[in-house]
């Protein structure tokens, strides 16, 4: 091998591709694929966190809207029946 020639990140002369690995997929690309997987793993856990926080706050509030409506007839009852005497 001439000492002017290129070689790739695998050390094999410039003109040979990158190995592949095994799905079509180019080492380099691979790992940069598996990041942005993660990554997108990552922000789908928080998303996931952020949707169950966001559905228990509304199922508090509709429970408290429960409550207070109740409270609200009950009061209205009571105001009914002492117009009613």
């Amino acid at each position: 091998m001439m000492a002017d020639e290129k070689k790739n990140k695998n050390g094999s002369p410039a003109n040979t591709p990158e190995p592949e690995n095994g799905n079509g997929i180019k080492g380099n690309e691979s790992k940069k694929a598996a990041k942005e997987k993660e990554t997108m793993e990552e922000k789908i856990k928080s998303l996931k966190s952020k949707l169950n926080q966001k559905e228990k706050k509304i199922n508090d509030l509709e429970e408290d809207l429960k409550w207070k409506q109740a409270d609200f007839e009950n009061y209205r009852k009571s105001i009914e029946k002492r117009m009613n005497k």
